[in-house]
């Protein structure tokens, strides 16, 4: 099944606790996805090519490239010196989970986003990032960070439709970050 993005549009519009049961159905996220721990790489070098798309609290639409859906933010700040938005997962609620929906990639075509947050104390706290076409769900904790803002390069692979979506959501109840922006790479 091709996946348009009026149809990931469609999905994301569903209940909160319905879109990444109804995403991994639909092939954008891993079914049975594994964990990897990040941890910060010296080496790590951010691709020297232009960026497909920036995506932030101050810009989060980019004409046939890249959307922002977030569900039930802890606030959204788009001024300010940092803007950014802050997620929280709360007892009883399915909140706090944020979507860059990307579009016009061509299809099957591998990327990498490179993910700018922070994540909250207390220690033992994380985010997770995944992407479509990454069957890796990525934790990043408050002790791997040290408590620092980091960028957290994720790969992906677009669908058939030219389509990928990435998210970022609080790894457990009372787990929570900020985000400040996505940049998308095409490989």
């Amino acid at each position: 099944m091709t996946l348009t993005a009026e149809r990931i549009d469609d999905l994301l519009r569903r209940p909160p606790s319905e879109v990444l049961p109804a995403l991994r159905e639909a092939g954008l996220l891993p079914e049975r996805p594994t964990t990897r721990v990040w941890g910060p790489d010296p080496d790590q070098a951010v691709p020297v090519v232009a960026p497909f798309a920036v995506v932030d609290p101050r810009k989060p639409y980019v004409a046939d490239r890249a959307s922002l859906y977030t569900y039930r933010p802890q606030w959204y700040a788009s001024s300010g010196t940092a803007p950014a938005v802050s997620i929280h997962a709360t007892p009883g609620q399915f909140d706090g989970t944020l979507y860059v929906m990307l579009t016009g990639l061509g299809a099957g075509r591998p990327g990498l986003v490179v993910v700018d947050l922070l994540v909250y104390g207390p220690a033992g706290t994380s985010l997770s990032i995944s992407a479509t076409g990454n069957p890796v769900i990525t934790a990043v904790s408050r002790e791997a960070t040290g408590g620092q803002r980091v960028q957290v390069p994720v790969g992906f692979a677009s669908n058939s439709a030219g389509t990928a979506l990435v998210y970022l959501a609080p790894t457990q109840v009372g787990h929570g970050g900020e985000w400040y922006g996505t940049t998308v790479y095409g490989l």
